[in-house]
């Protein structure tokens, strides 16, 4: 292999592309990456191993008839299903109420592994682990310049989907994933093990993309364009682009790479200041049940962050802002709203919240 010397390198990074030239290739590689991602949508979910919102796969709901198997327009039962179809994995469509949503903000680099990262650090968000529950993440918006990602992430306890699991494993019907309604359309939560499956498919996107570029190249050629593409190369930029050509590809791996460890210490780095003062929410969850008076009880109970909010009824709901303030766990507690007599129970309904003290241990 023959060798280029620093200031052939130089000379090849330095060499302007003619501007009818790079208009031409940024409009192909818009082209064609929106058509790869196009043609990827429509391959079937059984070659891809990813299940996602537009998916054709039959749909499993418990109804007062028991589980019913939809596949298209018609229903039916698992038994008759299993019989014609064994085998066969379904999504189980579970009640919108069964879900629990959270969000939180991460460095913009965690995107590319969002569901396995929420998986290793979800016994620090959640009561669960992440073996213990099936998970949806998407991405809410990107700010800072896109340094950083603000993420709501849903989970369905894995026991939430046990009496389905069960109802359809005595017929050897598989759940691929969980479905459940959304303000924005059908959300698609996976199951342990299947965020890095959905990772296989990228393979075939990337089949799909040479396919779209050859589909490109042929319309342009029909054209003329890549004829006079190729001209045009030819009488501007010769030898020096042979050049280039060359040394492009390890220049640019070599930055791909040193971008790609920044990035990584950069949410590892994240993970760990978040780690140190955050509090685990199973550990919020059982502070406050050790501190409220056993005649409270709660309605609703939300941890964003570092701030907690509590509703329910007490028989002295004054006396709430002293056990949280008491307790040296919350800091900053309040009535959200004025508290109120409940007539058929006899207790003071209330709504309060708290900011979580960092470090918070049992």
């Amino acid at each position: 292999m023959s060798k280029l010397n620093p200031n052939q390198i130089v000379e090849a990074r330095s060499m302007p592309q003619s501007p009818p030239l790079r208009i031409i290739d940024q409009a192909l590689r818009r082209f064609l990456a929106w058509w790869g991602s196009e043609l990827a949508t429509f391959l079937p979910e059984r070659l891809t191993g990813t299940v996602g919102p537009r998916h054709r796969l039959p749909v499993a709901e418990d109804t007062d008839r028991g589980f019913v198997i939809t596949d298209g327009a018609v229903a039916h039962s698992v038994a008759a299903w299993a019989a014609k179809a064994r085998r066969r994995p379904v999504v189980v469509r579970l009640p919108t109420e069964t879900g629990l949503s959270r969000q939180i903000t991460l460095p913009g680099a965690a995107a590319a592994s969002l569901p396995q990262l929420l998986r290793r650090e979800m016994d620090r968000l959640m009561p669960w682990s992440g073996d213990d529950v099936y998970l949806a993440a998407r991405v809410l918006r990107r700010t800072e310049g896109g340094r950083k990602i603000d993420v709501e992430m849903t989970i369905v306890p894995r026991a939430a989907v046990e009496s389905a699991r069960r109802a359809l494993a005595d017929f050897g019907v598989p759940i691929a994933a969980v479905e459940l309604d959304g303000p924005e359309g059908r959300l698609i939560l996976l199951p342990p093990g299947a965020d890095k499956a959905a990772g296989g498919g990228h393979g075939l996107r990337r089949a799909a993309l040479a396919a779209a570029a050859v589909f490109g190249l042929a319309v342009f050629a029909a054209g003329g364009v890549i004829g006079w593409q190729i001209w045009q190369r030819g009488r501007d930029i010769g030898a020096v682009e042979a050049r280039l050509a060359a040394v492009r590809p390890a220049l640019e791996e070599v930055r791909h790479l040193r971008q790609e460890i920044a990035d990584l210490s950069d949410a590892q780095r994240f993970i760990d200041n978040k780690r140190r003062s955050t509090p685990a929410a199973s550990i919020v969850i059982e502070t406050v049940s050790r501190i409220l008076p056993d005649d409270v009880w709660l309605t609703d109970l939300s941890i964003a962050e570092t701030a907690l909010r509590a509703g329910g009824y007490a028989a002295d709901a004054s006396s709430l802002i002293g056990a949280f303030e008491g307790s040296g766990r919350f800091a900053d507690t309040r009535f959200l709203a004025p508290s109120a007599r409940d007539r058929e129970s006899g207790r003071d309904r209330f709504s309060v919240g708290a900011r979580i003290e960092p470090r918070l241990e049992p």
